[in-house]
């Protein structure tokens, strides 16, 4: 069946008339005309009375008969009501849809609600489990407390381990076993003790006498940084080597070109963390067979401070030399 658009587009183009001489004719735009002829009527909701009054002029200026126009009008009006109903009516079930789907979802939002209010029921401590947790913390204490005496012994026994032969022989000398006895016995430790201060003296006196000798029984000369070459007087025989390590250092010692093993590697004047100048030095004392000792190499880790002797004279070191980096010192036996 031909819609009412399509009748009067049919009647105008029969006619061999344009939309614009029509719009002229009617006063209508073309716009309007447009709309009325591609069905376009749900634009003008509401403007029914408007749009009927359109098609007449249409009608009239076409030389259509307005009574048809106007039942095929009152007809797509029809249908148009017909249509808002069915999508009113539409709508309204989908509105009930949406009412009955949030009212379920409030349901089960006031039953969870409800659950959350629900407190549950604590659980019965096992008292056999208690107590193992209570034995596994004090396990767990002992282990710590065995793990930090392990860390200590081991710590101590690094430093005892570390300490240089001076100190042994020091702990060595120091400990002179004490003979508890009676009077008697006691008397005669006094009168050994007394023979033995005697004879020291008498050595010291020696000593006195003979300090020029002492202090000449060796011709040191410097070579260069650190480079010393020396001569026994005559009738020497043993060769007194003494180092004084004031700075904290690490050392090495060869004598021959082999590593002496009377002189322990490792670090010297350990508790002189700070290096100062004015700790009190840790001294070692070397003696060596003046008919094979050839020469020595110390390795000095740390070169600060330090103080060396041949024979108790003093090598004579520029200050400038002391650079804190790590040197060599060579003594070289001249025969």
């Amino acid at each position: 069946m031909e819609s009412i658009s399509e009748h009067v587009k049919r009647e105008r183009e029969a006619r061999g008339i344009t939309l614009e001489e029509l719009a002229k004719g009617t006063f209508i735009s073309v716009a309007v005309l447009k709309d009325i002829e591609s069905g376009a009527f749900d634009k003008y909701k509401g403007d029914e009375l408007y749009l009927k009054m359109y098609l007449r002029k249409i009608a009239k200026y076409l030389g259509m008969e307005e009574k048809e126009l106007d039942a095929e009008f009152e007809a797509l009006t029809q249908e148009i009501q017909l249509e808002q109903i069915n999508q009113n009516k539409r709508k309204k079930r989908s509105d009930e849809e949406n009412k009955k789907n949030v009212t379920i979802s409030g349901k089960v939002s006031d039953t969870f609600k409800d659950l959350k209010g629900v407190k549950p029921k604590k659980p019965v401590p096992n008292k056999r489990v208690y107590e193992d947790r209570y034995l596994m913390r004090y396990f767990k204490y002992a282990l710590v407390v065995l793990v930090c005496v392990a860390i200590i012994f081991v710590v101590w026994y690094s430093i005892v381990a570390s300490k240089s032969p001076s100190d042994n022989n020091g702990f060595k000398e120091n400990n002179t076993p004490t003979v508890e006895g009676n009077n008697e016995s006691g008397t005669q430790d006094t009168d050994d003790s007394n023979d033995t201060k005697d004879n020291e003296d008498d050595k010291n006196d020696d000593k006195k006498d003979d300090g020029q000798t002492t202090a000449n029984s060796v011709e040191i000369t410097k070579n260069g940084k650190l480079d010393y070459s020396f001569k026994l007087a005559d009738g020497e025989e043993k060769i007194k080597f003494k180092a004084e390590f004031v700075g904290r250092t690490w050392c090495q010692l060869k004598v021959n070109g082999t590593e002496y093993e009377g002189f322990k590697s490792g670090i010297y004047n350990d508790a002189n963390k700070s290096n100062s100048l004015d700790a009190t030095p840790d001294t070692i004392e070397l003696e060596f067979d003046a008919e094979t000792f050839e020469n020595l190499d110390l390795r000095i880790g740390y070169f600060m401070g330090h103080r060396f002797y041949i024979n108790d004279e003093l090598l004579e070191i520029d200050p400038s030399e002391y650079n804190g980096g790590s040197e060599t010192l060579k003594i070289t036996q001249v025969k």
